[in-house]
């Protein structure tokens, strides 16, 4: 363990893979990515462990209270979010995007999708670039991206688990035959739904894509620290999408458990991270013109940061 702390022990036995990257990161800046964790997995905590989906609306509104109103056990997030600047109407469409979880799940399109995905993950990526020094304006997109390829990862990781407890995040426009959650366990629609999943981790490379362009290009704090967290995200990138190459070379890994990388994969995976880093180190910082693709945000017009130094 990288220090005895009881948000990085939480970070550390419930997100794995981020803790693996977050090995890479300096001190200080590990304790604050463990504290946004820790606020992240109370709301998570919220529904998943609720006993209803009233038990589940009423403990979502009782954590946003304590967050408006400045609670002290969230002391520690407030006082993080004041001192790098963490929007408030971050946190807000957070708290939608987990409520937004409570009870059955479905989403009607591709758009729905990306804007849960948005609200759910994207936002996470803005707090951490927040945390994690990366304050130029044209860093936002990209930071959105990585958040919305991570949770289209962990959806198509998770699609067995959540179809069990009547959530469906795969579009119903990718699925108009499949109208219930056990349609998609059933044997004789496993073709249909194998073709959506790898659809979903087709449209999370597209993200990774473009998140990876700015990992090599964007100003943030100078010095080796700054250089440990571009290696520490890259790293998680690589290793989360892992996951989802592994799913698209053969789907029904799905059925059979979770899909991991282990942590023999995660080594080489870190070494072949450092490889290509390392090639790069010449050009940090060299593209002034970097811009990122609208189309990619196209969905979510009208959400926070949308539209922030698009092409």
């Amino acid at each position: 363990m990288y220090f005895h702390d009881d948000k990085y022990k939480l970070l550390a036995a419930n997100s794995k893979t981020f803790a693996w990257a977050g090995f890479f990161l300096p001190r200080a800046l590990l304790h604050d990515a463990a504290i946004a964790y820790h606020f992240c997995r109370c709301l998570d905590d919220a529904v998943d462990l609720a006993d209803s989906e009233q038990a589940a609306l009423s403990a979502i509104t009782a954590l946003q209270q304590d967050w408006q109103q400045g609670a002290a056990w969230l002391q520690d997030f407030q006082a993080l979010t004041q001192r790098v600047f963490i929007p408030t109407n971050v946190i807000d469409e957070l708290f939608a995007g987990v409520a937004s979880d409570v009870g059955p799940v479905r989403l009607a399109n591709e758009q729905a999708l990306l804007r849960y995905c948005y609200r759910v993950a994207g936002t996470v990526g803005l707090m951490m670039s927040r945390i994690f020094g990366i304050t130029a304006k044209r860093a936002v997109p990209f930071a959105i991206d990585l958040g919305i390829a991570l949770q289209l990862t962990n959806i198509a990781r998770d699609i067995v688990e959540d179809a069990e407890q009547d959530k469906v995040y795969l579009p119903a426009t990718w699925l108009p035959q499949l109208s219930q959650a056990s349609d998609l366990l059933q044997l004789q629609h496993r073709a249909k739904v194998n073709l959506a999943i790898s659809r979903l981790v087709s449209l999370a490379e597209r993200y990774y894509y473009s998140a990876d362009q700015a990992l090599s290009e964007l100003p943030g704090t100078a010095g080796f620290g700054q250089l440990r967290v571009r290696f520490a995200i890259m790293t998680m990138s690589r290793l989360y999408a892992a996951i989802g190459r592994k799913i698209a070379a053969n789907v029904e890994l799905i059925w059979q458990g979770r899909v991991y990388v282990t942590s023999a994969e995660k080594a080489y995976l870190t070494l072949l991270t450092l490889r290509g880093f390392l090639r790069l180190l010449p050009w940090l910082g060299c593209n002034p013109d970097l811009q990122h693709h609208s189309q990619l945000h196209q969905e979510l017009v009208g959400l926070p940061f949308i539209g922030v130094a698009e092409v």
